[in-house]
C-alpha cells in the first residue's frame, strides 16, 4: 500500500508542473487541516487574518465535497479537486498542522509554515517511531518538512525535540506559542465558549463538566475507566453535581463506544468541532498522553492523567518530558484516579503548573495570533523575504 501511494505522488507531483504557467497571487493563504476540519491553531490563524487584514485571500482545504462544518464566509474546496492543485501552487502561503502530501513541491517564492497540532514536549511524534516506520513514511516526511519555512513552538523544549523527532533542517522556529492557546488568557472568550458549549449539548447550569479525551494509540486501547467512580469523587471534591463529557480521538472512538455505554450523565462530544472549547468549558480534564494537558494548563483548573497502558506506551512510543516530572497526578488504575482526585490540593496544583511551564520554557502569553498573522501579512506585503 505504502509503494501504491508512493507511485501515485509521483504521477500528481509531474503534473503539478503545468500550474507552472500561472503566476503566485502574493494575498492568497492556503490553510491544510490535516482532518480537513475547521479547527486547531488554524482556524485562529483563519479567523485573526480576515478580521484584521482585509486584502489577503484565505482558502481551507477539506477532506470531501460537503463543507458543513465550515462558517458559510469561509472559502473551502475539497482536496479531491483539481482547484485544489490550483490554489496550492499559487498560494503565496501555505499553512498545515501535521504535514501536508508529499506530491507538493514549493515554487521558489512560496513560503510554508507547520503550525503542528499538540504544544508542550511530551509523547514522542512521527519519525521517532521504533518499529513501524516504513521507508516511504520516513520518505514522506523528509521531503515535506525539509520543505518548512518557519514551525511555530509552543515552548523550547519543543524547539528542541521537534528536529530529533522529525528530521527536520533549517528552519526557523516562531517562538511564540500556540495560537489555539490564546483563548486562556482572555477571560471573556473562556466565558463565551463554555456557555456555547453548555448551551450547545444542553447541560444543565447547575451541573459541572469532566472532559475525559484519551489521546491516540498505534495499537488497540482498552478503555475501562469508570465513569461513576469519577463523577462521585469529583461531587465530594469540587462539590457539585458532574456529567462527563466524552471526547474521543477519530481513530479510537469506536473502540471505546464499544465498551461504553452512553447515559444520562454521559454525552458525547467526539464530533465538536473545536477542542478548545471544550477545554474551556470542562471544570476537570481527564487525559493520559494527549498534549490538550498543556493547553488545559493554561486554565488552572485540574487535570488528572489516567493511563492504564503507561508501560506498554513507554516501550512502543516513550516521552521527552519523564512523566514523573509532569503536574499532573498519574493513575494506571481506577482506584489510584479515585485517590488522585479525593486528595486533589489546588494550592500545589498551580504551584506545580507554574514549575512545567518554567522547566518546559512555555513561549505562551496570549499573543500568538496576532504574530503569526503579521509575519503572514509581512509575507503577502514582501516586507519579509
Amino acid at each position: 500500500m505504502e509503494f501504491f501511494r508512493y507511485i501515485i505522488s509521483k504521477i500528481i507531483k509531474l503534473c503539478l508542473h503545468s500550474f507552472l504557467l500561472f503566476s503566485i497571487k502574493k494575498n492568497k493563504i492556503v490553510f491544510f487541516p490535516i482532518n480537513g476540519k475547521y479547527y486547531c491553531n488554524l482556524k485562529y490563524i483563519s479567523e485573526f487574518l480576515t478580521n484584521k487584514y482585509k486584502n489577503i485571500e484565505v482558502i481551507w482545504i477539506t477532506k470531501k465535497e460537503n463543507k458543513s462544518d465550515y462558517p458559510i464566509s469561509v472559502e473551502a474546496c475539497s482536496r479531491t479537486s483539481m482547484l485544489f492543485l490550483y490554489h496550492w501552487m499559487t498560494a503565496q502561503v501555505v499553512i498545515f498542522n501535521s504535514g501536508c502530501p508529499s506530491y507538493f513541491f514549493k515554487r521558489n517564492s512560496q513560503k510554508y509554515i507547520e503550525t503542528w497540532h499538540g504544544g508542550g514536549a511530551y509523547k514522542k511524534i512521527d519519525a521517532v517511531y521504533k518499529n513501524n516506520k516504513s521507508y516511504f513514511q520516513w520518505q514522506r516526511i523528509k521531503s515535506v518538512l525539509n520543505n518548512v519555512d518557519y514551525v511555530i513552538s509552543s515552548c523550547k523544549k519543543f524547539t528542541e525535540v521537534f528536529p530529533e523527532d522529525t528530521g527536520i533542517k533549517n528552519v526557523k522556529f516562531l517562538e511564540w506559542g500556540m495560537p489555539r492557546n490564546d483563548i486562556f488568557f482572555l477571560p471573556d472568550e473562556i466565558k463565551y465558549a463554555s456557555v456555547k458549549v453548555h448551551n450547545f449539548y444542553k447541560i444543565p447550569p447547575n451541573f459541572k463538566t469532566v472532559l475525559y479525551a484519551p489521546t491516540f494509540r498505534d495499537k488497540e486501547f482498552i478503555e475501562d475507566l469508570d465513569i461513576q467512580a469519577v463523577l462521585d469523587k469529583s461531587k465530594i471534591t469540587f462539590q457539585g453535581k458532574f456529567i462527563l463529557l466524552l471526547r474521543c480521538h477519530p481513530h479510537l472512538k469506536h473502540n471505546i463506544f464499544n465498551d461504553c455505554e452512553l447515559s444520562e450523565n454521559i454525552v458525547d462530544v467526539s464530533d465538536y468541532p473545536d477542542m478548545q472549547e471544550l477545554l474551556c468549558a470542562a471544570d476537570i480534564l481527564i487525559t493520559d498522553y494527549s498534549s490538550s494537558m498543556w493547553d488545559y494548563s493554561f486554565t488552572y483548573k485540574p487535570c488528572f492523567i489516567y493511563a492504564n497502558d503507561l508501560d506498554q506506551y513507554k516501550i512502543e512510543r516513550d516521552f521527552h518530558t519523564p512523566v514523573n516530572e509532569w503536574p499532573f497526578t498519574i493513575a494506571i488504575s481506577n482506584e489510584e484516579l479515585a485517590e488522585n482526585i479525593l486528595e486533589f490540593d489546588q494550592d500545589k496544583y498551580i504551584e506545580k503548573i507554574k514549575k512545567h511551564h518554567h522547566d518546559l520554557g512555555s513561549f505562551e502569553d496570549g499573543h500568538a495570533t496576532e504574530k503569526v498573522a503579521k509575519l503572514i501579512n509581512d509575507i503577502c506585503s514582501g516586507e519579509m523575504k
